[in-house]
């Protein structure tokens, strides 16, 4: 009985080093983590200067006219109506044109 305690005492002896150094590992980095976003926001602050300063601003700048349409116009209708004869086609294109005019 004694062989298996002794076998999981020393298990027990490798892991708590290897659990403890892995918390150590992450305490250090998230205190590393907080210094540099306290830096950061330090920095932050300083860039913005103190309250009350003035503030500088730029004039607006426009924007330069655009080259040509974002949606052109199509260049051609092609349908197919099936069913349809051409002479009824053609009397439907007529009552297009002349609604359009």
């Amino acid at each position: 009985m004694t062989g298996p305690v002794i076998a999981a005492a020393t298990e027990l002896l490798r892991a708590v080093p290897i659990a403890a150094a892995v918390i150590l590992g992450l305490g250090l980095s998230s205190g590393a983590a907080s210094v540099a976003a306290a830096a950061l926001r330090a920095a932050e602050r300083a860039s913005r200067g103190a309250p009350g300063s003035p503030v500088t601003r730029r004039r607006a700048e426009s924007l330069p006219a655009p080259q040509r349409p974002a949606i052109e116009p199509p260049r051609e209708v092609h349908l197919h109506l099936y069913g349809v004869s051409a002479e009824e086609s053609a009397i439907l294109a007529g009552q297009r044109r002349r609604t359009e005019d």
